[in-house]
């Protein structure tokens, strides 16, 4: 039986569209020098207010 390895160091752009396969439609991620970050959804809400503060400045 062989030992596990673990890889270190940045993942690929090939391993990160891997990842992101097995994740749901709702999450958006991106890589960012080699990481996969999850960005943070806002709320409609949000999103309205800073519409709206962006046009009455």
């Amino acid at each position: 039986m062989g030992v596990p390895t673990i890889k270190t160091g940045p993942m690929t752009v090939e391993e990160f569209y891997a990842f992101t396969d097995t994740r749901p439609d709702e999450e958006k991620w991106e890589l960012l020098d080699g990481e996969p970050v999850l960005n943070a959804a806002t709320s409609t809400h949000f999103s309205s207010q800073v519409s709206h503060d962006s046009r009455s400045g």
